[in-house]
């Protein structure tokens, strides 16, 4: 039994790390997290099912992400680093893509992803035009250590990664093609950033930007005020909720978010 429990103990751990550990606990659940944190000297297998049974667990310690700041967003992906994606499987019909993506990914073109992330995208390019040359960018150095292991484990060679800030940043050569999704709005001065992302692009060079809709959004910017206010008492927007609270908030807005009725116009809303 005790090898089938290890086993089980660290899917548990893997789906924890996956998720965040974004789910409810409830306050018998922090005991036991306690225990197991002062579980060492127990005989194998048990020691090895109660560190992965630990590492289930979050921190019990509360850590607020600070108030809004041009440092917040750095902050949020250092400690949360997401998507934890697994699988790495090269677009298979290229003929389908958009002719500016199958551009950039011809022999010896220069591609900058800005704001990579973790990797996903810019693998998944670098993976599909292995004769294109990648240059992701991010300002968090723990999503990029994710973005540089998962190209080492698939095998990846024309891709390289840079700790940045786009606030300040000058390319150190130009591009044929910029990705840069999801990024731009997060800073308090976006067009400074872009008229510099702009100045890394060669003479016929292609950008691909995109933004969060502010119109798309309305409907879960008004979910959020609605939980802040009646499960919090709160009018502000939440930025320091500790993470005991977001995992409250989580809670709430899923249980609010998936009604037909306040997720169809996100859904269909043209400029989503």
């Amino acid at each position: 039994a005790a090898p089938a429990l290890l086993e089980l103990a660290k899917a548990l751990s893997l789906q924890a790390e996956h998720s965040e550990h974004a789910y409810p606990l409830e306050r018998e659940e922090l005991f036991w997290a306690e225990q197991l944190g002062c579980a060492g000297g127990l005989q194998p297998p048990w020691g090895e099912v109660a560190e992965a049974l630990r590492l289930a667990f979050p921190s019990t310690e509360a850590v607020a992400e600070g108030g809004g700041g041009p440092d917040t967003v750095q902050r949020f992906y250092e400690r949360h680093v997401f998507p934890r994606w697994e699988a790495l499987v090269p677009w298979e019909r290229k003929e389908l893509l958009p002719q500016e993506i199958q551009e950039a990914g011809r022999a010896g073109r220069q591609v900058l992803v800005a704001g990579c992330g973790t990797g996903r995208w810019a693998c998944h390019f670098a993976a599909s035009f292995p004769e294109a040359s990648v240059l992701a960018v991010d300002i968090s150095k723990a999503s990029l250590a994710f973005a540089e292991e998962r190209s080492k484990r698939y095998g990846l060679t024309n891709i390289s990664f840079e700790q940045v800030d786009l606030r300040e940043w000058s390319a150190p050569r130009q591009f044929d093609f910029v990705e840069c999704g999801g990024v731009l709005h997060h800073l308090e001065d976006p067009e400074a950033a872009w008229a510099r992302l702009s100045g890394a692009l060669r003479d016929g060079g292609t950008m691909s930007v995109s933004l969060y809709s502010r119109a798309a959004r309305q409907p879960l910017k008004e979910i959020r005020g609605e939980i802040l206010r009646e499960v919090f008492g709160r009018k502000d927007s939440g930025h320091d909720l500790g993470d005991p609270e977001l995992r409250r908030f989580r809670r709430e807005l899923l249980a609010r978010l998936w009604r037909a009725e306040r997720i169809h116009p996100m859904a269909l809303s043209p400029d989503a």
